[in-house]
């Protein structure tokens, strides 16, 4: 479930294998290009737990997009990084706008 978080917050503590990361990155590239106002993804983090993935990540959004519309949008995101990266078990998404530091 995406949510937002107070900036500052600790992201992935356990970095998976290097291939896992580019994976994870690949498929938030493609979500990016399909949509109409791309999101802008950086700062991926991917930890490995158990036999499944943890990807954190910071999200800029549009200024004028609304609380609700950077909801429906991570969590979309979200399920397309889970279908297309089979072992993605928790996904955590930072929206910031575009001015964030």
């Amino acid at each position: 479930m995406p949510h937002i978080e107070p900036a500052g917050e600790d992201g992935a503590q356990v970095r998976a294998a290097p291939a896992a990361n580019e994976e994870v990155e690949r498929a938030f590239q493609l979500f990016a290009r399909q949509q109409p106002a791309a999101p802008r993804v950086h700062d991926v983090q991917v930890q490995r737990t158990g036999g499944s993935l943890a990807v954190s990540c910071h999200c800029t959004l549009d200024a004028g997009m609304t609380i609700t519309a950077a909801h429906e949008l991570t969590r979309r995101m979200g399920a397309h990084l889970r279908a297309a990266v089979g072992r993605v078990d928790r996904v955590v998404i930072h929206v910031e706008p575009p001015d964030a530091k």
